[in-house]
């Protein structure tokens, strides 16, 4: 599958070959140029972010609106890392699916 191009659905975090047979997603709801935009409030301040894929699978949060406090960082940190359910371990999942032919 060199090559393939996948739709990202941010509402369901899963990303789908353009053939799927499910439902199309909402348009608002597909992950494009694989680049996540959110606007949360932190404290009462608006934040909007640009979350993307950095260099070595590393998860790059940028700040569109002026660049919060240390504080609200690490907040915003722990509010992507949460929603992404980045404390899945994935490992059992590939075992299965390596099982399968």
């Amino acid at each position: 599958m060199k090559n393939t191009r996948f739709i990202g659905v941010k509402t369901t975090k899963i990303y789908c070959l353009p053939t799927c047979p499910a439902r199309a997603p909402l348009p608002r709801n597909i992950v494009k140029n694989n680049i996540l935009y959110k606007l949360e409030k932190f404290e009462e301040m608006p934040v909007l972010m640009k979350i993307r894929a950095g260099d070595n699978n590393a998860i790059c949060i940028d700040f569109l609106t002026p660049r919060p406090r240390k504080p609200i960082r690490a907040k915003v940190a722990k509010y992507v890392w949460h929603w992404l359910d980045l404390d899945t371990d994935l490992r059992p999942f590939y075992r299965i699916k390596g099982q399968r032919h």
